[in-house]
């Protein structure tokens, strides 16, 4: 009996035995996948790395161009805005003076002027509108 005893539990360590096998055979695929998974996901990775950190540099170089004539056009507008300014002072003297020069005008004795200097050419007018 002991015996049959001895051979039931050596029976059920071997049952027990190929269960954890299989198991272990589960657990071997599973990780094969998982490690295959991983290095798709790692190759996926250093390739976009690979692709786009050229692309990435590249981008940098033409942003920093780009400031550099943002820059030297800034530089050259504060040029030209100084030119308008000193412009616009100049004019605004000349506009000043132009003003006064008309302020200074009586324009009565302009009128008189005109009026005595229009009797005066009348008469020659149509003098010399005959002729025609």
């Amino acid at each position: 009996m002991e015996d049959n005893n001895i051979k039931n539990l050596i029976d059920d360590i071997r049952e027990q035995n190929e269960v954890e096998r299989k198991y272990l055979k589960k657990q071997l695929n599973m990780m094969k996948a998982l490690m295959f998974a991983m290095a798709g996901i790692f190759l996926t990775i250093l390739i976009a790395v690979a692709v786009l950190v050229p692309k990435l540099a590249l981008t940098l170089d033409n942003a920093n161009v780009a400031l550099e004539q943002i820059s030297y056009t800034a530089n050259q507008m504060d040029d030209v805005l100084i030119s308008v300014e000193s412009l616009v002072e100049d004019s605004s003297e000349e506009v000043t003076r132009a003003l006064e020069n008309m302020n200074s005008i009586d324009f009565e004795k302009l009128n008189k002027s005109i009026d005595d200097f229009n009797s005066v050419i009348s008469p020659l007018s149509d003098f010399f509108g005959r002729f025609k």
